[in-house]
């Protein structure tokens, strides 16, 4: 009998399994919990950047001619008060031509610099100097030496005025 005991033992040693799901429980949750958490960080920091809007049109370029697309880049609306005149002020509106793509994050890295040698160099224009198609020429010629002095090794193939207005505030 004692040979029989020892059987149902062993039987009943051989059913019960190597691991017990608790353990694995315990174990297994706070790892996926570490990994969710830095899943959710990595999307936040590093992925948020793409959701945001960027304001550029590509214009497609030609396979047979060997021409590049075209990437315009918007700059943000340009106003300023113009000291020299009395209530009046400056407003234009500038996009960039960029050679690729991946210029587009230099010249946003470098927008508030950018916007700081646009403003403080309009501060000193006055309206005849900017009258007419000389003086436009003239000063998107310097706006555009001034920016890639800013941006290089980048290179801005052109600048674009969208629109361009002095507008005198009558009060």
């Amino acid at each position: 009998m004692a040979r029989f005991d020892e059987d149902f033992e062993n039987e009943e040693d051989s059913k019960k399994p190597v691991i017990d799901s608790k353990k694995i429980l315990i174990f297994l949750l706070p790892v996926l919990a570490i990994i969710g958490i830095f899943a959710g960080l990595f999307y936040f920091f590093f992925k948020m950047d793409n959701h945001q809007e960027v304001n550029y049109q590509m214009v497609a370029g030609d396979e047979k001619s060997g021409t590049a697309p075209v990437i315009f880049y918007d700059l943000p609306e340009l106003v300023v008060l113009l000291p020299n005149e009395e209530n009046s002020s400056l407003r234009a509106k500038i996009n960039l031509e960029l050679g690729t793509v991946e210029d587009i994050s230099k010249v946003e890295a470098m927008l508030p610099r950018i916007n700081d040698m646009l403003i403080s160099h309009a501060l000193a224009l006055r309206p005849e100097e900017v009258s007419g198609n000389r003086g436009m020429y003239w000063l998107k010629e310097e706006f555009l030496h001034r920016i890639n002095l800013l941006l290089a090794p980048v290179k801005v193939k052109s600048l674009n005025f969208k629109s361009f207005e002095f507008i005198k505030n009558n009060q």
